[in-house]
């Protein structure tokens, strides 16, 4: 029995599902590059033939919009996804129809399976996706993930002090994923902030991006700390990219 394939672990499946390339199976609408559903769920299905999902209620809010809940099972493990019911100019819809609503959960099935790595670079405004890990003594995503049991990225370690910080965070709690839009607003200074500081690198960036993606997917349940976000990682990216080209 190959027990990467029958009994697989977050680590086995994100290094199956991030390799593969998504690319042709995309579609561009209103500046945001959609995966088709059908063809997501077909790979996943390919790759590990008993994964299951299931969608929770309906969330209606105050102002009459929704969100739809989702979550993936790949053997023992779970990853849950929401997603505020959008327009085509993804803002939010008050009292959506049901037809809304079946797109909107068939896209954060989507968003849910790309939390596994299928087409992970997409939310991160990628078009390729990420290269095999060469040799080095670098740790590759998916053993970060596995060690520290998050999606939580740290900053390198510059001294013995990081080290023992660095050991300090593996045994602590998870920090808190964004509850509320001030919640949000917070974590996106943290993460501008952190961006500016320790991401030198366009490798870096999209690290960084890929292992808070589930602190992000909570951030997108908001769209003004969402937008400031992503247009900081944007610019980000385009300077990175310039450096990187220039050398």
């Amino acid at each position: 029995m190959d027990e990467k394939v029958n009994d697989p672990t977050l680590q086995t499946i994100w290094e199956t599902l991030s390799k593969i390339d998504c690319s042709e199976h995309t579609e561009d609408k209103g500046g945001l590059t959609y995966l088709s559903w059908a063809w997501c769920w077909q790979l996943l299905v390919e790759n590990f033939a008993f994964a299951q999902y299931e969608f929770a209620d309906n969330e209606t809010h105050a102002d009459g919009s929704m969100t739809v809940h989702c979550t993936v099972i790949i053997g023992a493990c779970r990853r849950s996804m929401w997603l505020p019911v959008m327009d085509h100019r993804n803002r939010a819809l008050v009292n959506p129809d049901s037809r809304s609503i079946s797109d909107s959960k068939m896209r954060c099935l989507t968003k849910c399976i790309a939390m596994f790595g299928l087409g992970h670079y997409i939310y991160a405004g990628e078009d390729l996706p990420f290269a095999p890990q060469e040799e080095s003594g670098d740790e590759s995503l998916g053993e970060m993930i596995q060690r520290t049991g998050s999606m939580v990225a740290a900053p390198p370690a510059a001294s013995e002090d990081a080290d023992r910080e660095d050991a300090d965070r593996e045994d602590a709690d998870e920090p808190p994923i964004p509850q509320n839009e001030k919640d949000a607003e917070s974590w996106v200074k943290v993460a501008v902030s952190f961006i500016d500081e320790f991401c030198d690198s366009y490798d870096g960036l999209k690290a960084y991006w890929a292992a808070n993606s589930e602190s992000i997917a909570a951030v997108e349940k908001y769209p003004g700390p969402y937008a400031a976000l992503r247009n900081h990682f944007a610019e980000a990216r385009g300077k990175l990219q310039k450096k990187e080209s220039d050398e």
